[in-house]
């Protein structure tokens, strides 16, 4: 049993709640704050502390060390020398989202485990007795071992529409489950994906690598296909007892790290799920992308990685 705090961080100042929907770079300014219901002009800014424990969920398993308490992160405030939060004052901080990314030693390439519980994560705005933890500058590296033109870039797509267990009307169930599933392909057969993905950045002389998760519902077995550009990859998914409620509903479908080289920087990307004729229908878990990047800004903010063992592994700008 790990030793319990005797107050937690949250116990003195004033604190405000934040909500965090995506991996990034927040900015906090005056008009934010005062919506918080702050008023800039009476707090001294070298007060201001941020808290949190980082992205994605708590551990499940019952003998992994877990968060006892919230940590302290340094952030970025601008012209607090002067003990004042003027109008053109701002805070910002890096923030990740409910979803964590985890690295396949084995295969090279990034997973994201989504949140099953929440779409959102949560810090802590906190104005108390103690000045808070800042980012300070780093010293710049004269000589240099690593050196790259590209990023490992990383995509994901998923949506939580369906609950298969509510699905099964027949059975009276209410849902049930962590697994949720996204679009639904019965009536329409083929989707695209093809805005859900960016691929404008991608070397085309370097392997892209796609992983699928699919769920068939179908009495035989059944195949769902997924097109980017001019590859196809196909996986099968085997039949289940359609009529017995006590069976699987529906059976998974997977392609894992499977890989192909892009002629385009702007491929199409479809999945296929064809009707057999016995009212077999599928839905889309998820769907991500690894490759190779090249490292061009070119949106608000870029958020790019190294694979670990590299003398970065992420970095925001």
């Amino acid at each position: 049993m790990q030793g319990q705090i005797s107050q937690s961080a949250l116990a003195d100042g004033d604190v405000y709640k934040l909500a965090t929907k995506k991996d990034g770079v927040y900015k906090l300014d005056y008009a934010f704050l005062e919506k918080l219901g702050i008023n800039p002009t009476t707090i001294d800014p070298r007060k201001i502390q941020l808290l949190g424990h980082g992205g994605g969920f708590l551990p499940e398993p019952n003998d992994v060390k877990r968060v006892e308490d919230l940590f302290e992160l340094a952030v970025i405030v601008t012209g607090e020398t002067d003990g004042k939060f003027d109008r053109s004052d701002y805070i910002l901080f890096y923030g990740a989202g409910s979803d964590q990314w985890f690295y396949n030693e084995l295969s090279k390439t990034y997973h994201r485990e989504e949140n099953p519980y929440e779409d959102e994560n949560y810090y802590f705005l906190k104005i108390g007795q103690n000045n808070g933890k800042r980012i300070e500058n780093a010293p710049s590296e004269v000589a240099t071992t690593y050196s790259t033109s590209s990023y490992s870039a990383r995509q994901h797509h998923q949506l939580d529409q369906h609950n298969l267990l509510h699905l099964a009307a027949n059975a009276n169930l209410q849902g049930s489950g962590r697994l949720w599933v996204g679009e639904q392909f019965k009536t329409e057969r083929s989707k695209d994906f093809s805005t859900s993905f960016d691929f404008s950045q991608v070397i085309l002389t370097d392997y892209v690598y796609a992983n699928m998760q699919f769920l068939g519902r179908s009495s035989t077995q059944s195949m769902v296909s997924l097109n980017v550009g001019s590859s196809t990859l196909e996986t099968r998914i085997s039949s289940t007892e359609v009529f017995e409620i006590e069976r699987d509903y529906a059976k998974f479908g997977t392609i894992k790290n499977d890989s192909f080289l892009l002629n385009s920087n702007n491929p199409s990307v479809k999945i296929n799920y064809p009707s057999l004729g016995n009212n077999n229908e599928g839905w889309l878990d998820f769907l991500e992308f690894n490759f190779r990047a090249h490292l061009n800004f070119s949106n608000e903010q870029l958020i790019f990685f190294g694979s670990p063992g590299t003398d970065w592994s992420e970095l925001p700008i």
